[in-house]
Formats: C-alpha cells, sequence, structure tokens
C-alpha cells in the first residue's frame, strides 16, 4: 500500500523492475478514487539507483491538478511504456506492472489521544 501525505514531497518505494519487459521504461501512474470515482494519470521519473531491487519515484502532493488527491482511498495502476508522454492506461504500447491501493492523509502523527478526545479515561476497579 502506498501512502501519500497531502501537500508533501512524498517518496514511494515500489518493485516494477521484476514485472517489466522494457529495458528503460517509463512508468504511468493510473489512480482511481474509491469515493469519488474520480481518475488521474501522470508519468513519474523513476530515480533509484538500485532499480534491479526497486523503484522510486517523488511525488509532490497538490503540485499540479492531476497530481491533487482528495484524502481517502484509491485504486492504483502501474503500467510501463516506450512513450514517455502517453498518459491513456489504454495505449497499446502499455503494459501492466502492479495493481494495488492508496491512501491519503493529511497528517501521519495522528495519536491516541487525538482520536478519544473528550472521552472519559478513568479506570475504576472493584475490590469484591
Amino acid at each position: 500500500m502506498i501512502l501519500l501525505i497531502k501537500a508533501t514531497l512524498n517518496t514511494i518505494r515500489l518493485t516494477l523492475t521484476e514485472k517489466s519487459d522494457l529495458i528503460l521504461p517509463n512508468y504511468l501512474f493510473y489512480f482511481k478514487s474509491e469515493f469519488s470515482q474520480r481518475e488521474v494519470s501522470f508519468i513519474l521519473v523513476d530515480t533509484s539507483a538500485y532499480t534491479t531491487r526497486y523503484n522510486e519515484f517523488s511525488l509532490t502532493e497538490g503540485s499540479s491538478a492531476n497530481k491533487t488527491f482528495d484524502e481517502g482511498f484509491y485504486l492504483y495502476e502501474i503500467y510501463e511504456q516506450a512513450s514517455a508522454v502517453n498518459t491513456n492506461k489504454n495505449d497499446p504500447g502499455c503494459h501492466l506492472v502492479e495493481i494495488g491501493k492508496m491512501k491519503v492523509v493529511y497528517d501521519t502523527t495522528v495519536s491516541g489521544d487525538d482520536i478519544y478526545n473528550g472521552q472519559d479515561n478513568t479506570s475504576v476497579i472493584y475490590n469484591g
């Protein structure tokens, strides 16, 4: 699962090379919101120095209209392709290499105190 924090530079690490057929693929990322059904696609550049072990991508949420996500869950599909500009996953040159789920949140520092704010935390022990 990908965890994406809003309004932040996020580093995404995946293992795509093992399913890729192209020597130097471009990766097309496709996301679909489980709530609104909104679909977005874009290409991210693999910045990993060790692509045989993992692939690394940087994504700044909110940096453009198609890289802005509402909080919630998304299904994602990643395609390899030779094209560096195509954003249509149905193009004949696209080959699916991974599917999964992404969670978009505002902040990852939520504590138990934030969740149960206002709840009576008094413990009562009966001896009897």
